[in-house]
């Protein structure tokens, strides 16, 4: 989702510098916390050389939070919608910040011996995912209301969300699927790029309540001009494949359902998380 590649959700010509700048902002300072947490872990990194980069670490604190609250801003001023998961992104990711402050701070004063070393590594690294997915998510919800629609087909969407049909990288890291698709091809006219996403969202807030699960993903066949994406915590027999296993911060489920409202998908979500259904409506071209 958030990638150092530019989005296809450019509110208009004007504002892309500024997008782009925020986005660059983000991924630079993300990037030097996920260094951080690497040296941190590294016993060929010496206690002075460590102790040396936390300044510039954490001077891209501010920097890094104003990014996030320039894109949040961005996509609020596009789609007053989005307001309430926005706020919710907001609330999750300014008091990782202010705790990420204390950890730098308090860090540049202490000996980088092995109990303070292990301290840094494991709070650098949980805050790194926890604004990570904050990001991700306000690419998401960026997407959801800028990027242009298309015609494809329910499975062209659901095998490019879950493409990975053999492991490969850290297995650590991947979380295992069952795929399973109904006979035909359903075409829709929906925006992809917001899509993809959203599917592999809602296996990863299953996968978040259930982690020894192996969710289902079902395409049932149409019905009533309707197409629907099951995913069950149940599991069943489907085709292997893989996702990567990334975090689910609380405002993960608000910006779902506001991302589900801004691309006219119907969700069903089971207060269990243990079943999931998108629904999509199939509409013939000629009435476009």
């Amino acid at each position: 989702m958030f990638n150092s590649q530019p989005p296809s959700w450019y509110p208009d010509t004007a504002s892309r510098e500024r997008v782009d700048a925020a986005r660059g902002t983000v991924l630079d300072a993300l990037g030097g916390l996920r260094n951080l947490e690497k040296l941190s872990g590294s016993m060929r990194v010496g206690p002075r050389s460590l102790s040396s980069v936390l300044p510039d670490v954490l001077a891209s604190c501010e920097p890094l939070r104003a990014g996030l609250d320039a894109l949040f801003m961005a996509v609020e001023m596009q789609s007053l919608d989005t307001r309430g998961a926005l706020e919710q992104l907001r609330n999750h990711s300014h008091p990782c910040l202010d705790e990420l402050k204390e950890i730098l701070t308090y860090s540049e004063k202490q000996p980088m011996q092995a109990r303070n070393r292990l301290k840094l590594q494991q709070a650098v690294g949980r805050i790194a995912r926890e604004l990570g997915a904050a990001a991700e998510l306000v690419d998401f919800l960026g997407m959801c209301v800028w990027s242009r629609p298309m015609t494809v087909t329910m499975q062209d969407l659901m095998l490019e969300a879950f493409r990975a049909n053999e492991p490969t990288g850290d297995i650590n890291e991947l979380r295992k699927i069952e795929l399973q698709q109904t006979m035909g091809e359903v075409e829709l006219h929906v925006r992809p790029r917001a899509v993809i996403p959203l599917l592999v969202l809602l296996v990863r807030m299953m996968l978040q309540q259930y982690p020894n699960a192996i969710p289902l993903v079902t395409l049932a066949p149409e019905n009533l001009g309707v197409s629907r994406i099951t995913v069950s915590a149940s599991g069943g027999k489907g085709e292997p494949r893989w996702i990567l296993n990334r975090p689910v911060i609380p405002a993960a489920k608000e910006c779902l359902l506001t991302a589900a409202r801004a691309l006219d998908v119907r969700l069903d979500i089971s207060e269990e998380l243990d079943h999931m259904t998108a629904a999509f409506s199939v509409t013939p071209l000629n009435q476009l």
